[in-house]
């Protein structure tokens, strides 16, 4: 994520003295979410000494006769912004919300003397800028947000920063005016990114001007050329700064952090001055305990837990299910052979972990000609290797088209469930106002219908006021007769499948968490139970390949999905590789809690439009499914959700796409909380390979596609396109990751609308080391919650020694998974360095003093380290 450092600097006419290395950073210390800035009013009409200005302080200004100055109240410390190696290095720093006001202004002064000391040299401001709305600002807006003020009222101001429209929604300029006139424009951005910028005031005879630059490199010296200039020589402007004033309007919402005043450009942006980082995410990081901080992102929404993905909510491993029946190839068809022997298993009785047993394929090549069912619960498809080798691999040939475009193997029950089965007397509301995204409990009107462990259904019905509240799913209106696209109640119903681990009352938790907010004011929201007659469990498929029949090219007479895993929990496919498929390649459709691991889906083949080579799909009512370490090649939609409201909690994790032909995305209409984290993009044959955005009126009106989802330290490459945008009422996210570009605007043919918000941007191109897979520091979070961090491992011996500015740790043995993580002493993280083999050099660019959590496989302890 770009981010905007503004440094302002003035100099005057009048003789003084010259002061150096004047550096204040202080503006917003002590101040915690929700705190108000101003702590004091200035009336500037009163001027007979009962009205003093105190310095170093914000206060409201203004005067009682320009009720302009005066509207609304204080900002507010609304969250953190971050921008890589400005300082402190890798903190994360306060930041208020320039509130979007019904009407009027209002304005806030910071008082940096109570007289005029600050003369005769440049001075220089920088700070962090995230515009959030310009759905307001007039097309001629001239009003400054920020600037340095000469008095402490709000109307002496020099070097004025100023919001301007651009001609694509959801982009803004920077204007640069100096007093009265003189306004100059920038290029364009993205609201919701975060720019680094830099102003420059001087006053001085020969140059009097205001200079902007943006983005600088922090290692370097003041840049030569900046992006904007205005020359006022030869006007006569008041020459001392006493204050810097902010604006809140009606036009906008913005957010402004990690001030910083300085009369010196190293100064004021740090150079040299703090550590060198690597990524860092506000949202979330890992404290000194170990355990993972959460704050709130600028919409107030947090990033919710993952982990519940995969085989049993990813709390237990893939089962090693023993075989009770082997079977080798026969000549011919295989189609029979193959399901006598699974029906043989699926007539077993289930064992008390609920399996019935696996079926061994030995080696060879089956050749099958029509369907395979696995159709009962606890049965497992075992083969013996996935390889191209008849003798030492699994190999199920599928031959042929009858009947068309048939499926190869269905893992489940035949026909697919959605839930909807409700058991009479079980439905009841849910009572709470308001359910955010994340919660795992909630209350209901009676708790008597439930029990500990049911399984329920939080049903969010699709009502008129919440299609209202997301546009009718972005999906323009039609226009020249063609059909009305856009999204209709009852269309869409939010569902949560989830189990209730506690009941207090009329309070109940559930297993996981919900991953989308659930407003009563939109739709009332209840629960029921329902009947799992046709849903399966604890089915397999392991250790075999699938290859299909076709004549390459454009075929599409051939089988056409190789693996389809319907209606069933706790399932998994594990060393699977098909090859040849025209749609699916693994497919999980009303599967809940199931894992896909180390699969690959490769070389489709089909004409390459829409319904065709999604290597990797989660369907309809597909919820906390883990798909890791996978390959996949020529896909349209190599990882997809294609399901709907119906899908949530979909986590691709490890999994890499190769020579895409389209987008690896979520598909159409309102997918939640999915993540796409460590994902990888290579061999790229497009630029735009990887997207959380508006498809607007694609497909059936597929419009927003995916909220409260998150990108995780992603690589797209340097010529990768990401698409990121913000859906009303919940965001989408990029966080560490690498691309060549992250943008709000991924659609750029004139057929569709694609002018919406950028979504939340954070390092980009900076991975996030301390962090290296959300999924995996969730899940071990939450089930390694008890772990202390307070003494080294036993049987093990270590150094701890001091070279300048580094610190050297060693110990006697190998250290698994080493790595250290450096906090400030009131617990701020800084960075992580990992340990090669026994020992690790952690350096640090200044001294102070740190503490150091040193961890590994089975350890973890805390040391102080005094620089």
């Amino acid at each position: 994520m770009k981010k905007l450092l503004i440094i302002i600097g003035y100099c005057c006419l009048t003789i003084g003295i010259i002061r150096a290395q004047i550096i204040k950073t202080d503006f917003f210390d002590g101040l915690s979410l929700g705190s108000e800035i101003e702590q004091g009013e200035y009336n500037s009409v009163v001027q007979d000494g009962t009205n003093p200005i105190k310095a170093n302080q914000w206060n409201l200004t203004g005067r009682d006769d320009i009720q302009y100055f005066r509207s609304g109240s204080s900002p507010v410390i609304a969250g953190k912004l971050f921008y890589p190696n400005y300082p402190p290095s890798n903190l994360a720093l306060n930041a208020i919300r320039l509130s979007k006001l019904s009407s009027g202004g209002r304005m806030s002064v910071y008082s940096l003397t109570a007289g005029n000391e600050y003369v005769m040299q440049p001075y220089y401001l920088a700070f962090m800028l995230k515009v959030e709305d310009i759905s307001s600002l007039p097309d001629d807006n001239n009003n400054d947000f920020i600037s340095f003020d000469g008095n402490y009222s709000g109307n002496h101001l020099r070097g004025r920063l100023i919001l301007r429209k651009t001609k694509l929604l959801g982009k803004f300029a920077l204007a640069l005016g100096g007093y009265d006139s003189g306004i100059e424009q920038t290029t364009e951005y993205d609201v919701g990114e975060t720019l680094l910028v830099v102003l420059k005031y001087n006053f001085f005879t020969s140059d009097r001007s205001v200079s902007l630059f943006i983005n600088p490199d922090l290692d370097e010296e003041e840049p030569k050329h900046p992006d904007l200039k205005l020359d006022f020589t030869g006007t006569d402007m008041l020459g001392q700064i006493r204050g810097i004033s902010v604006r809140q309007s009606s036009f906008y919402a913005l957010m402004l952090g990690g001030l910083r005043f300085s009369d010196n450009w190293d100064d004021v942006i740090g150079k040299d001055s703090g550590d060198i980082i690597s990524g860092y995410s506000t949202l979330v990081n890992i404290g000194v305990s170990g355990k993972l901080d959460y704050n709130p992102d600028p919409q107030g929404y947090y990033l919710p837990d993952y982990s519940y993905a995969g085989y049993r909510n990813g709390e237990k491993k893939i089962p090693v299910v023993p075989v009770v029946k082997t079977i080798s190839p026969v000549s011919g068809d295989n189609t029979a052979h193959i399901q006598a022997a699974i029906d043989e298993v699926g007539r077993r009785n289930l064992d008390v972990n609920g399996f019935r047993g696996a079926l061994l394929l030995q080696a060879g090549k089956y050749e099958v000609k029509g369907t395979l069912y696995v159709k009962y619960s606890g049965v497992v498809l075992r083969g013996v290797g996935n390889g191209t080798d008849e003798s030492n691999s699994t190999i199920i040939y599928a031959t042929g088209d009858i009947p068309h475009q048939r499926n190869v193997m269905i893992l489940g029950y035949p026909s697919q469930d959605t839930w909807n089965n409700i058991i009479s007397g079980t439905q009841r509301n849910i009572t709470d106002e308001l359910i955010p995204v994340g919660a795992r409990e909630f209350s209901v009107t009676d708790s008597s219908p439930y029990s500990v462990g049911d399984q329920i259904v939080i049903y969010h019905p699709c009502t008129s006021q919440w299609l209202q509240a997301v546009d009718f799913g972005g999906v323009p209106a039609p226009q020249d007769g063609m059909a009305d696209e856009r999204w209709r109640e009852g269309e869409l119903p939010i569902v949560f499948n989830r189990f209730i681990t506690s009941i207090e009352g009329n309070k109940i938790v559930i297993d996981a968490p919900i991953y989308y907010t659930l407003n009563k004011s939109l739709s009332q929201s209840y629960i029921y139970k329902y009947d799992r007659s046709n849903i399966l469990t604890e089915i397999g498929l392991e250790n075999l390949r699938i290859d299909i029949e076709n004549a390459g090219g454009e075929d599409e007479n051939h089988a056409w999905s190789a693996v389809r895993f319907k209606s069933a929990d706790y399932c998994w496919a594990k060393n699977v590789i098909v090859k040849g498929f025209g749609l699916f390649g693994i497919s999980v459709e009303c599967v809940t809690r199931s894992t896909v691991d180390s699969c690959q889906a490769i070389e489709p083949v089909s004409i390459i439009t829409g319904e065709r080579r999604y290597n990797f799909n989660a369907g309809n009512n597909s919820q906390l499914v883990l798909f890791k370490n996978c390959y996949a090649n020529k896909g349209r939609h190599s990882y997809v959700s294609n399901g709907t409201s119906s899908v949530s909690g979909i986590v691709f994790l490890n999994c890499i796409s190769d020579r895409a032909v389209d987008v690896s995305e979520s598909h159409r209409k309102w997918s939640q909380g999915l993540l796409y984290d460590n994902y990888r993009e290579q061999n790229l044959s497009r630029n735009f390979v990887l997207g959380l955005y508006n498809r607007v009126d694609m497909g059936t009106g597929h419009g927003w596609s995916a909220v409260q989802s998150v990108l995780w330290n992603c690589d797209v490459t340097a010529r990768g396109v990401i698409g990121l945008q913000k859906p009303p009422t919940s965001q989408n996210y990029a966080i560490g990751c690498k691309a060549g570009d992250i943008t709000g605007r991924p659609l750029v043919t004139s057929e569709y609308v694609s002018d919406f918000l950028l979504g939340f941007v954070e390092s980009k191109n900076m991975p996030i080391e301390s962090i290296p897979s959300l999924y995996l520091a969730q899940l071990n979070d939450r089930l390694n919650n008890t772990t202390s961090c307070t003494s080294c491992p036993d049987g093990k011996s270590y150094t701890f020694t001091r070279d300048g500015q580094t610190v050297i740790i060693h110990f006697d043995d190998d250290i698994r998974d080493g790595r250290v993580a450096v906090y400030t002493l009131d617990g701020k993280y800084v960075f992580t360095q990992q340990f090669e083999g026994n020992s690790v050099r952690v350096k640090m660019n200044k001294d102070n003093v740190y503490l150091l959590r040193i961890s590994g496989i089975g350890f973890c302890f805390v040391e102080k380290a005094v620089l």
